[in-house]
């Protein structure tokens, strides 16, 4: 099936540059050329991604390396795996679970 869907946009995201322009994180990561389309594929039961060749380079990245796939409100954030973070991100959703009635309220 092919779909057209309209591309999220980085709703939000200012520049982290520190150089208090008014652009955007999209902007400056299409300016610098660190932005690449990729083409996802079946692979199982899964949907696989490809890296571009030049991108893994820069990015050390092997075959068999460990990624964190993290779904955020823009998108999808790809990290390097490190235990030290998914150990927090366990710990914070048991945290977040245990005391989602008070987040709550804080939330208000």
């Amino acid at each position: 099936m092919d779909h057209e869907r309209e591309p999220r946009p980085l709703l939000g995201a200012s520049c982290s540059a520190g150089l208090g322009c008014p652009c955007t994180v999209a902007q400056k990561c299409y300016e610098s050329g660190v932005v690449k389309e990729v083409t996802l594929r079946r692979a199982g039961g899964s949907i696989a991604a490809t890296l571009p060749k030049e991108m893994a380079d820069r990015l050390h990245l092997e075959p068999g390396d460990r990624a964190l796939a993290v779904e955020t409100a823009t998108g999808i954030l790809l990290t390097p795996y490190d235990p030290k973070v998914e150990k927090a991100l366990r710990i914070a959703r048991r945290v977040a679970k245990k005391y989602r009635n008070a987040l709550r309220e804080l939330a208000k």
